[in-house]
């Protein structure tokens, strides 16, 4: 497994390795997905495919395709490409990042798991709260459940390192 270090270091070359006309075109179709509600393109998918594949040839020692290193760049660009979405509508992603890190782990985990439950909804209304009055759009709804579901998805891959 790679260390915390590594996974910075692969998610840069992964995504230097990425085509700039690529890495925009997936950051575009992620906000269109998240904001309208709707799942990724077939276009997309492809896009994300070849992402993932890069993560896996820029792994330090392995030149085999590893899911976790794909997985970790994908939800990078993701998190980094919701996060400027938040900062474009007035939104303190800190503020945001704050009351994700005291969520508790089985709630995080019902969010990862799609699971609508009260523990879920309370975080979610904890978030909107943080995020201000745009908290309330919509659209900053969207984002906030998009940016928390991939920002503990990070986490948990991130944690799998040091377990």
């Amino acid at each position: 497994m790679l260390v915390a270090a590594d996974d910075g270091a692969m998610v840069r070359c992964a995504l230097a390795k990425t085509p700039a006309a690529e890495r925009t075109a997936m950051q575009n179709a992620t906000l269109a997905s998240v904001t309208r509600g709707t799942p990724p393109t077939s276009q997309t998918e492809a896009l994300i495919g070849k992402l993932r594949g890069r993560a896996g040839e820029c792994q330090p020692g392995s030149g085999a395709v590893d899911s976790r290193a794909g997985e970790i760049a994908v939800a990078s660009l993701v998190v980094e490409t919701l996060s400027n979405a938040l900062q474009s509508q007035g939104v303190d992603v800190l503020a945001i990042n704050a009351r994700l890190t005291r969520t508790p782990p089985a709630t995080l985990d019902a969010l990862l798991a799609k699971k609508r439950s009260a523990e879920v909804g309370a975080m979610m209304t904890g978030l909107q709260a943080a995020a201000g009055p745009k908290g309330k759009t919509a659209t900053v709804s969207r984002l906030l459940a998009g940016y928390a579901f991939n920002a503990a998805r990070l986490g948990k891959l991130f944690k799998s390192t040091a377990g």
